[in-house]
């Protein structure tokens, strides 16, 4: 949808002449079908009863007591009637079962499909553009523009979507106001000034408040935009929980451009600058912020001598009791907020040295400034300091042994150009160009990675039990 023209107000203001004004507003709603298959923990197991457990065969498959191991035989107890106590069920676990869905069939055999479910990605976009055009007078008019684009994907993951969905959420805000003044008819300046707010997030969808307390998990300290439930993995039963990676990036971009071009005999000169501020740009790359744990059942098997026994144990017997295969967590955060600041400025001439010939030369210079983290804690590497005896050695800012931004500054990038626009023959009709410039890459994604290794940043846990 979109509808522009002058900006009239009746017995008030008729801006027919000078001023008009634009809107657009484009949508997008879409449902992309997945479905999952999956095996649930049926209800029956929940409540630790496995008295009806069975192999592929129709085979009873024990379980046995992890606490009764005897080092003297290298065995276990099973436990009576294959059903565990209640008073041994951890308290975390039976929480956790809340979050897997029932099976739709409580007779298949446990390890089998026993639930399909239909479940829909969403996106749901909205842009929004509107501009105001003002003509002052015959030598000044101004503008002024706000863009908006918000477009949050979610993404169910698995068949326990109330609890394993994850959102990709993009979302930017653009101000930008302008002014263009002629000072007669051989010089003209053009003002630019802009706000960019831009916001990149890949996080669980959830809004069940931070469940990782709430559940009793109390080393666990993600921040609110990544609050969600473990990721909980089994050797039979499906994997439940959100994508255990997580991004949050934005930042607010400020940024002025002026312009002034003069026009003299043969010559169009120009002169501008560029300042870009990031005010500041927050990122966070984590992953095992909320927790995962996985369950292989080789703890309520049997042992002989010290070895698994072949069709005894379960996973989720091993889970009732709080004892995972492999456990992992992270504390702490790489989330960081950096400041910089660009400036480029630049000066040129096309000059027309005959007819049909013109010669462009140019001068920019630019200085790109390394993100400066607001808490000054970046980490970096000296392969020549001597560290115990050995080369090597992990180098922090806030311990002075190296610059804020751990990369030198670049004072030096000049970059000339040249150009030239030959029409050979008189017609105008055929036209031969050619070029030459250098060019400055500004990215600092791999500078900004600099605060993963700082070591009060995050700090990750993997923990295999035998």
């Amino acid at each position: 949808f979109s509808v522009g023209g002058p900006v009239l107000v009746p017995k008030l203001y008729d801006g027919r002449n000078h001023t008009f004004f634009f809107f657009n507003y484009e949508g997008l709603r879409r449902l992309r079908f997945q479905q999952y298959t999956a095996s649930t923990i049926p209800s029956r197991f929940r409540s630790g009863d496995f008295s009806g457990l069975t192999d592929s065969s129709g085979v009873p498959v024990p379980i046995y007591d992890p606490a009764t191991y005897n080092a003297a035989t290298g065995s276990r107890q099973p436990f009576t009637g294959n059903v565990i106590p209640g008073s041994r069920l951890d308290p975390l676990s039976v929480k956790l079962l809340n979050f897997f869905p029932k099976p739709q069939n409580e007779n298949a055999r446990y390890g089998d499909v026993n639930t399909v479910v239909a479940s829909n990605q969403t996106r749901n976009d909205d842009q929004i553009n509107m501009r105001f055009d003002h003509q002052v007078n015959q030598s000044l008019s101004v503008f002024g523009r706000y863009s908006s684009y918000d477009s949050p994907i979610t993404d169910p993951l698995n068949y326990a979507a109330s609890v394993s969905a994850s959102i990709y959420l993009l979302k930017t805000h653009n101000l930008a106001i302008g002014a263009t003044k002629s000072f007669g008819p051989a010089m003209l300046n053009d003002f630019r000034f802009g706000i960019n707010d831009d916001r990149f997030d890949f996080v669980p969808a959830w809004h069940g408040g931070n469940i990782t307390r709430q559940l009793g998990i109390q080393i666990l300290n993600p921040i609110e935009r990544q609050w969600g439930p473990p990721q909980i993995s089994g050797t039979y039963f499906s994997t439940i929980g959100p994508d255990t990676g997580d991004v949050v990036s934005g930042g607010r971009m400020y940024q002025l451009t002026d312009v002034l071009t003069r026009i003299h005999g043969a010559h169009t000169f120009k002169a501008g600058a560029t300042v870009r501020m990031m005010r500041p740009w927050r990122l966070a790359e984590d992953n095992g912020r909320r927790g995962t744990y996985t369950f292989s059942g080789q703890f309520t098997a049997q042992l002989n001598d010290g070895s698994e026994v072949g069709g005894t144990g379960i996973d989720v017997a091993d889970m009732l009791l709080g004892i995972p295969q492999n456990a992992q967590a992270a504390i702490g955060s790489t989330f960081t907020e950096f400041d910089w600041t660009d400036t480029h400025a630049f000066l040129s001439d096309d000059v027309k040295l005959a007819r049909g010939l013109t010669l462009n030369l140019g001068l920019r210079y630019e200085y790109n400034m390394q993100p400066r983290p607001r808490d000054n804690k970046l980490a970096g590497w000296c392969a020549t300091c001597i560290q115990d005896g050995q080369p090597g050695k992990q180098i922090l800012t806030d311990k002075h042994e190296v610059r804020s931004q751990v990369v030198d500054p670049d004072w030096n990038n000049f970059a000339p150009r040249i150009g030239v626009a030959w029409a050979p023959f008189q017609s105008g009709a055929t036209v031969i160009r050619g070029g030459f410039g250098m060019f400055y890459d500004n990215t600092k994604g791999d500078e900004l990675n600099f605060r993963e290794f700082h070591p009060d940043k995050l700090q990750y846990t993997d923990v295999n039990n035998q």
